[in-house]
């Protein structure tokens, strides 16, 4: 576990209490048989932030309103109740270092923006040959119905046409 300087005395050293949030957050994740890694790829949150959430190092996270949708995001995936963790979020973030803010240039933005671009392009795609399809389709069965038609408008053969008796 990580050592947390107490700033009044700066030699003496506490280790985060066992109920604290990074240690609940940390024995939750172990009880599931999760690592860091799939944690992330589960809920999307970055690694960085779930380190420094388990460390209890909130000095690390992006501000308060990002840091609270992490742990929401982890409450729902490990099975712990939000509010009372939530609550362990210190009430005042401090101004988020360069690093913490880096945390939200999540680089899978770009490439979730790149997949609904190429998702459009399947649709207006698939769109585009089914209205092809459909085209087609029409014309098939026109031309089949008119030639249908036209064995119906025959002229009648010879044996089929009436004779009249014109002499008399």
């Amino acid at each position: 576990m990580s050592k947390k300087r107490n700033p009044k005395n700066p030699s003496v050293t506490t280790e985060p209490s066992l109920g604290s949030l990074g240690s609940r957050l940390r024995e939750a994740r172990s009880c599931v048989q999760m690592t860091a890694a799939q944690l992330h790829e589960k809920t999307r949150v970055p690694m960085e932030a779930i380190a420094a959430l388990e460390d209890d190092r909130f000095e690390d996270l992006p501000a308060l309103v990002y840091s609270r949708g992490f742990v929401k995001l982890l409450c729902g995936e490990l099975q712990l109740p939000y509010d009372e963790l939530v609550s362990m979020l210190p009430a005042s973030s401090p101004v988020p270092s360069m690093a913490a803010l880096s945390l939200l240039d999540v680089p899978n933005t770009a490439r979730e923006a790149n997949d609904k671009d190429e998702d459009k392009q399947s649709r207006v795609s698939t769109a585009l040959v089914l209205f092809i399809l459909v085209v087609l389709a029409s014309l098939a069965i026109s031309y089949f119905a008119s030639q249908k038609e036209r064995e119906n408008q025959q002229p009648p053969s010879a044996s089929e046409v009436p004779h009249l008796d014109v002499t008399g």
